[in-house]
């Protein structure tokens, strides 16, 4: 979770992280995947979208604790991807694939 390590290197102190849980939930849904196990990746994958959410929505309420200059535009920006990233729809144009280059098509 890129947001929270953004957060840690601001020195932010989050309600939550997930920093046990999301990493081995995404190495589940990987291996759901494989096994064809596709229900059970899905509701996988719905709650790392949760865990994600509330870290987003933490940080955002956090926001006015850092300082304005360069490391917020960085922070808002990351959020604005992480909001897309979330609320795209599977069928719909302009996805993001990736958060560290989300240009690529």
């Amino acid at each position: 979770m890129k947001l929270v390590a953004l957060a840690k290197d601001l020195g932010l102190d989050l309600r939550q992280t997930y920093a046990r849980k999301a990493p081995r939930l995404a190495m589940q849904i990987g291996r759901y995947a494989h096994a064809r196990q596709y229900k059970r990746m899905r509701k996988a994958l719905r709650t790392l979208r949760g865990y994600e959410g509330r870290a987003m929505r933490d940080i955002r309420q956090r926001l006015d604790d850092i300082p304005a200059g360069t490391m917020r535009d960085n922070v808002a920006e990351m959020l604005a991807r992480v909001s897309k990233l979330l609320h795209q729809a599977p069928k719909g144009r302009g996805k993001i694939y990736a958060l560290h280059e989300p240009d690529v098509d």
